[in-house]
C-alpha cells in the first residue's frame, strides 16, 4: 500500500511540476541522441543482411523478409530524423519547442508499433513474438515516459497486436498462447517504464531537496559570517573585524612608510535621546548616521561601530590635518541631519576625536586610539559638536 502511495505522489508531482517535466524532456532528448548511434547501425545491418539473401527466398519467407526490410527502413529514416533533431536541439541550433521536447513520446510509440509489425511479418516464417518482447522491454528501459503516456502507448500497441495476430496465425492454440504472452509482455514493459519513471522523479526530488538544503545552509553560513564581522543594526563592521582590517592596513602602511589617520565619533547626548524619544528612535538615528558617514567617505576608508553610539574611521594615507578636515565635514553633515521620526524634537550632533597612527610604534593602533579617544573627550568637555585633534 505504501508503495502505491509513493507512486501516486510521484505521478502527481511530475504532472504538475514544470521543472520535472523539463528535466525529463531534456534527459530524453539526450537519450534519443545516443540511442540513434546504436539503433541506426542495427537497422542498417538488418536491411543489408536481408537484402543480400532476398533472391534466395520465396513464398512466406520472401514476404517476411520484404516486410522486415520495409519496417526497418521506415524506422531507420524515423530514427535518423529524430536523432538529427535531438543533436541540433542539444547544440541549440533547433529551438526546443513543445514538439521537440515530446519527440521521445513519438519515438516510443513508433518503436512499439514497429515491434508489432515486425512480429506479424515474422509469424509468416516462424511463429514467435520475440521482436515484440524485445521492443516492449527495450523502449521502457531506454526512455523515461510519464506512466499515463506509457499506458496509452502500450494500449495502442496491444490493440494493434491483438487485431493483426489473427491475420497471420491460424493455429488456435498458438493464437491464445501469443495473445496471453503479448498481453504479459506489454504489461511487463509498462511496469518497467513506471518503475524507472518513479525512481527518476524521486531521485530528482531528492536532488532538489538536497540543493535546497545546501542553499539554506550556505545562506545560514553567509549570515553567520556576516554577523561575525558586522554590526546587525547599522550594517557597519564590528570592532573585532575593524581591528583585523586595521592591522592588515597598518602592515601595508609600514611597508610604504605612510601613516593612516583615525577618527573616533560619538553622538552627543544619545542617552537623553533614547530616554526621551525611545530606543526605536535611537536605533533609527544610529542607522541614519551610519549611512550618512558611509556615503561621505572614500571606498578605501574603513568604518565600524565600536559600540553604543561610538564609531571609528580609519583613513589610509591621510595626514592629521586632512583627517581633521574630513572630520569637520562629517560633523557638519551630522549637524544638518533631521530624524524623520521626531523631526527637530531630537537635535542630533556628534563630537570627533582625530589622531595620527604612528606605524613605527610597537602597537600603533592602541596608542593612536588612546590619543583619538582623549581628543574626543576634549571635544565633549569643550561643549560637544566639535572636532579636536590629538596633540
Amino acid at each position: 500500500m505504501e508503495y502505491f502511495k509513493v507512486m501516486a505522489h510521484s505521478l502527481r508531482v511530475a504532472g504538475l511540476d514544470p521543472a520535472i517535466v523539463d528535466s525529463v524532456s531534456e534527459n530524453n532528448l539526450r537519450r534519443v541522441k545516443y540511442a540513434s548511434f546504436i539503433a541506426l547501425p542495427l537497422h542498417l545491418i538488418f536491411i543489408v543482411s536481408l537484402l543480400t539473401r532476398l533472391d534466395l527466398m520465396s513464398g512466406n519467407e520472401y514476404r517476411w523478409a520484404l516486410g522486415v526490410i520495409y519496417s526497418h527502413s521506415v524506422m531507420f529514416v524515423t530514427m535518423l530524423v529524430c536523432g538529427i533533431v535531438a543533436i541540433l536541439a542539444h547544440m541549440e541550433i533547433v529551438k526546443k519547442n513543445r514538439l521537440v521536447k515530446n519527440l521521445y513520446v513519438f519515438l516510443f510509440l513508433a518503436y512499439l508499433l514497429f515491434g508489432v509489425v515486425v512480429t506479424m511479418f515474422s509469424n509468416l516464417a516462424a511463429p514467435n513474438i520475440s521482436v515484440f518482447t524485445i521492443v516492449c522491454v527495450g523502449v521502457s528501459a531506454v526512455f523515461l515516459i510519464n506512466p499515463v503516456l506509457s499506458l496509452a502507448c502500450y494500449t495502442i500497441a496491444s490493440i494493434l497486436f491483438f487485431s493483426l495476430l489473427p491475420l497471420v496465425l491460424n493455429n488456435e492454440v498458438l493464437f491464445i498462447t501469443f495473445l496471453g504472452n503479448g498481453f504479459s509482455v506489454a504489461a511487463i514493459g509498462f511496469f518497467i517504464s513506471v518503475v524507472l519513471w518513479r525512481f527518476y522523479v524521486m531521485n530528482l526530488e531528492q536532488k532538489r531537496l538536497i540543493e535546497l538544503q545546501n542553499e539554506e545552509l550556505n545562506e545560514k553560513i553567509r549570515i553567520n559570517e556576516y554577523l561575525a564581522s558586522h554590526d546587525p543594526l547599522t550594517g557597519l563592521l564590528n570592532r573585532t573585524h575593524f581591528m583585523h582590517l586595521t592591522d592588515r592596513e597598518l602592515d601595508r602602511m609600514k611597508r610604504t612608510n605612510n601613516s593612516p589617520c583615525l577618527i573616533v565619533i560619538d553622538i552627543d547626548n544619545f542617552k537623553y535621546i533614547n530616554d526621551t524619544h525611545g530606543h526605536p528612535t535611537g536605533d533609527m538615528i544610529l542607522k541614519d548616521i551610519a549611512d550618512l558617514i558611509t556615503s561621505n567617505i572614500r571606498k578605501t576608508d574603513i568604518i565600524a561601530r565600536f559600540g553604543g553610539e561610538e564609531f571609528a574611521i580609519l583613513l589610509p594615507e591621510t595626514s592629521l590635518m586632512d583627517g581633521r578636515r574630513k572630520a569637520e565635514k562629517l560633523r557638519i553633515i551630522v549637524e544638518k541631519y533631521t530624524c524623520s521620526e521626531v523631526g527637530d524634537l531630537a537635535k542630533v550632533t556628534a563630537s570627533f576625536g582625530v589622531a595620527l597612527l604612528d606605524t613605527s610604534d610597537d602597537n600603533p593602533f592602541d596608542s593612536g586610539y588612546r590619543k583619538a579617544d582623549s581628543a574626543l573627550y576634549l571635544a565633549k568637555s569643550n561643549g560637544r559638536n566639535r572636532v579636536e585633534i590629538a596633540s
